[in-house]
């Protein structure tokens, strides 16, 4: 297996392949998995050196693939970004006649799913494009949890003679920071205040008077240990994606998938956490919210 790891512009990856896929369409050729983890930030990762153990199981992949340092997403917010990497074009140029990276691989006999957490890479907004198999799950349920039993049904049936292009997304990372236990505090055990995992959603959208707090007009007072007590969770909702990556790769490795597949992780944009001041994501292009 090779993994790569990067914030990948999608064409590029039919181009890892060589000419193969376009010389002699009969020659065994590799298949492609696409994972994107929504809202993951490069330097909250112990991959990238955070001092928190956000992502044992990336870090073990990472000893024996390629690790891009300097991934830089296209856009800060999920839909501009996943349209580039489907597209291999900057979000400003990318038309609706642009072809999508499923349609290219099923044109060259590639069979094409995708589980994704719906929402703004919904299929209704074009993201189904070339698609054999599309499962998206549904508001309020938009987790790896969600996705991977529908994933399990499609490894267990796909044909092993065809080469397959797998897309996977989840939102896991994404706010309300809301992980389940031990996560929720695993990286401050210590906190007694009042901010909690499902009231991080209505309390940062408060903050960034975005939907369906946009003309919120009031303050929302946080203490040095409330601020802490958000990005703890948000680090601890990064070790239980890293922690359920493990189970997604068992279950390719028992499908038989990964034996001939190149394998790419990446991320649609990051999150901001103060760096200047403001919260969440879609507003700016500073480093914490492109460097993936």
């Amino acid at each position: 297996m090779a993994l790569l790891r990067l914030r990948i512009t999608g064409l590029a990856v039919l181009l890892l392949l060589g000419g193969a896929c376009r010389r002699d369409l009969s020659s065994p050729r590799a298949s492609i998995v696409l994972i994107s983890l929504d809202t993951v930030r490069a330097d909250h990762l112990s991959l990238y050196g955070s001092a928190r153990a956000t992502s044992p199981y990336l870090s073990e992949l990472a000893e024996r693939c390629v690790t891009f340092e300097r991934a830089i997403a296209q856009s800060g917010s999920t839909f501009p970004s996943h349209r580039s990497i489907l597209t291999s074009r900057y979000a400003w140029h990318i038309g609706e006649s642009d072809a999508r990276l499923a349609e290219v691989l099923k044109e060259a006999g590639y069979v094409t799913a995708g589980f994704t957490g719906g929402g703004n890479v919904a299929g209704e907004l074009g993201f189904s494009r070339g698609f054999d198999v599309w499962s998206e799950a549904k508001a309020g349920h938009r987790t790896f949890d969600a996705v991977l039993p529908a994933l399990r049904r499609w490894l267990a049936s796909r044909r092993r003679d065809t080469p397959s292009f797998l897309f996977l997304h989840t939102y896991d990372p994404h706010h309300p920071y809301d992980p389940p236990a031990p996560y929720d505090s695993l990286f401050l055990s210590d906190y007694a205040g009042p901010v909690t995992g499902p009231a991080t959603g209505e309390l940062l959208a408060k903050l960034a008077r975005v939907p369906p707090f946009a003309d919120f007009k009031g303050e929302v007072p946080l203490s040095a240990a409330d601020r802490d007590k958000i990005v703890a969770l948000y680090d601890g909702q990064l070790r239980y994606v890293d922690d359920r990556l493990r189970e997604v790769f068992a279950a390719l490795q028992d499908s038989g998938l990964l034996d001939r597949s190149v394998v790419v992780l990446t991320s649609d944009h990051g999150e901001e956490f103060w760096e200047h001041g403001g919260v969440l994501h879609s507003h700016t292009i500073h480093q914490e919210l492109v460097h993936v």
